[in-house]
């Protein structure tokens, strides 16, 4: 399981990239991990009515919907909100100023 830390320090966020005829292609920014939060986020989505199948494109932060041309950011957003792991934490360590790296050794 690949953990991404930095994005413990991130907001999740969904929105739909792309639409076709099929469907849709939701981009999700901020998931930590590669296993769990992309099973909570596949259900998530699955769960949205009219969705008939959902699947996740391996190495990126991109989920095809399938079945549902109404999808809309507010929509998916929505639903990923209500699977993220620490939402709460998430959304506080978001707020906080980002800290930059000393540069040639100085603080």
């Amino acid at each position: 399981m690949k953990i991404r830390w930095h994005n413990l320090f991130v907001a999740p966020r969904a929105s739909v990239a792309r639409v076709n005829e099929d469907g849709s292609v939701v981009k999700v920014d901020g998931l930590i991990c590669d296993t769990i939060c992309e099973r909570r986020t596949l259900s998530a989505l699955r769960a949205l009515p009219g969705v008939t199948d959902v699947s996740h494109v391996w190495g990126s932060d991109e989920f095809v919907v399938i079945g549902n041309a109404q999808l809309t950011d507010s929509t998916a957003d929505t639903a990923v909100q209500r699977v993220v792991t620490f939402r709460l934490l998430r959304r506080l360590l978001a707020l906080l100023p980002k800290v930059s790296k000393p540069q040639n050794g100085r603080p």
